[in-house]
This record gives structure tokens, sequence and C-alpha cells, in this order.
């Protein structure tokens, strides 16, 4: 089949690796607008394009997916099926009509749970032990199409938003060239979404990723996991930003101190919460690399009774 792949991080490139290595000819990649990085913010184009240039595949970054002329160009463009991976932005019903088989989506969930931009933050930030990945026939709602095939994942106790993001862009890929198969032989039967059932995954904001020590130490433990390493989860500490990036879970019990307060330090830095104390292995000050709680500890940038809070103050 003739193939118009929409996917713009690296989630999107096993998929893509997929479909280049198939029986299959990707027509095109469509991607996001190179964006400036680093500090001499140059601009930089995301994998999936980079990835189609070595292949000599033509690409497309459109401002506006929306755009008349995107869309006359994709309606011309003779593909049978557009497939779409973490492409990043909302698709017109023309353009989701314009490939003679539509569009299909790999989302990193087990729709209808987690519809939305950031499934995999959420689910581990939840608690699931749970996910996986699925394929969609697209329609003009937010994740709401026709589900395809789906294949289950366990979460580890663990595991971060980084490794299951990893995790799940390598299981997606043999599952859209299953889909592919199953869609050109006309085998697939798809299952309407139950709506009723439909949780949300809306993009991560800063205030999502603020560390609140009045929960759980399993709780906690989760947020951070599932923000870890991006965007990140953080608190304050002697009025500055502290980044905590890796915590355990201990089986010591809460103790008289404020919820937020240094307690001990033991194999980390205990943490008191509202149920049991949480250890930091890992965290970074402003303007500093990432360290490990010993360094911390001995460098005296924390100390016993030291507050982390939410508020500066």
């Amino acid at each position: 089949m003739k193939i118009i792949f929409m996917g713009t991080p690296d989630f999107s490139v096993p998929t893509l690796k997929a479909l280049i290595n198939s029986q299959h000819e990707v027509i095109a990649v469509i991607a996001q607008p190179d964006r400036p990085k680093g500090r001499g913010k140059k601009l930089v184009s995301p994998p999936t394009i980079e990835l189609a240039k070595a292949h000599n595949i033509p690409t497309k970054q459109p401002l506006k997916a929306r755009s008349k002329s995107f869309i006359n160009w994709i309606e011309q463009a003779g593909a049978d099926v557009a497939v779409v991976v973490a492409y990043g932005k909302i698709l017109s019903k023309k353009v989701l009509n314009a490939p003679k088989l539509g569009c299909i989506n790999l989302h990193a969930s087990l729709l209808p749970k987690y519809r939305g931009a950031a499934p995999i933050h959420w689910a581990i930030i939840n608690g699931e032990k749970e996910t996986g990945v699925c394929t969609m026939q697209m329609d003009a709602g937010m994740d709401t199409g026709p589900i395809l095939l789906l294949e289950k994942q366990d979460i580890l106790p663990n595991q971060t938003m980084g490794d299951l993001w990893g995790k799940l862009s390598q299981v997606g890929a043999p599952l859209v060239l299953k889909t592919l198969e199953k869609l050109e032989s006309e085998e697939l039967i798809p299952l309407i979404q139950n709506d009723k059932q439909a949780t949300y995954a809306p993009m991560i904001s800063k205030k999502d990723t603020l560390i609140d020590w009045n929960h759980t130490n399993k709780e906690i433990f989760n947020l951070i996991r599932g923000v870890t390493p991006w965007p990140g989860a953080w608190c304050f500490h002697r009025g500055d930003r502290l980044k905590i990036w890796k915590t355990e879970l201990t089986n010591k019990k809460s103790t008289l101190d404020p919820v937020g307060t240094v307690v001990g330090f033991d194999k980390g830095i205990l943490i008191n919460t509202k149920e049991g104390l949480l250890r930091i292995l890992q965290a970074q000050l402003p303007g500093k690399k990432q360290a490990n709680a010993t360094d911390l500890i001995n460098s005296k940038k924390i100390a016993l009774k030291d507050l982390l809070s939410k508020e500066t103050s």
C-alpha cells in the first residue's frame, strides 16, 4: 500500500522504520516544523524527518495541518492510507478522509482509557499496573474512533515514563504492520468505543508536576516516575526549585514532623509524607546537574529538618 506517515517525536520512529522496511511504500513523511533547541537555539528537525531524508522519502512540515494548501496536497497525494503516530496536531475531516482507507492512529493506551496527549504520563501517575497500545480508525473526535487492534503491556513497579515510552513505541510498530495487513485483507472488525468508560490524559502542566507532600509516599513516588525524564517533578527547598528525579518507597511510618520534612538519611534522603516516608535517591538543584542523594548530603545542600514544600516559603 502507498502510505503517508504522520509523526514527530522519537516515539514515532520505530513505526516509521518498520514501514520503511516493509513491503509497503512510504510516499511521504509529515511532521511538525523544526524547533530551536540548545543554548544556541539552533533549528533541529524532528527525528522522523531525519529518518525520511536518510531514505530519500519526501517530507512536509506544515505550520497548520488545516491549511488549504496542505489539504489540497494530501487529497492529491494518492495514498491508500495514512498512519498517524504522535503527530501532535489535530487533523480536519478533509485530511482524515483524503486517503482511500482513511487514517490509522497508534495510541499509547488501551482506549477508551486515557484519551488525550499524555496517556503514558497519566497511567503511571495514577498507579496503573497495565496499559498498552492500540490502533484505531481516526474520526473527528479526540481518540474516539473505532479500535482496530490492541496489545497489552504491564507497567513495572519502578518503570518511569521514559522507560514505558520507549517500550510502547517498540510494541506499537509491529501492531501497526499487523493492522495494515488485516486492513488490506479486509479482516479487521472495528470495535466501537464505549464513551462511558472513557478517561482522559490531558497535556501535563507545570502545576501537575509540583509535588504536594500531603499525599502518600506511593502517590508521590508514582508522580515522580510519571514525569521522568520529562518534564520532571519539583518542589521548593530553601526558596529555590528542587527537581526530584528518582525516589524509592520505604516501609517506614510517617513521623510527627510536618509533611515534606527531611527526617533522616538512610541510603538516601528520607522525607515525611502524609503516609509513610519516601527516600530521595537523585535530585537536582537550580543551575546544577543531577546529583545522587549522598552527594547532596555530604555537600550539606540538604540538611536534617529542612522542609520541602509546594510553596516558596
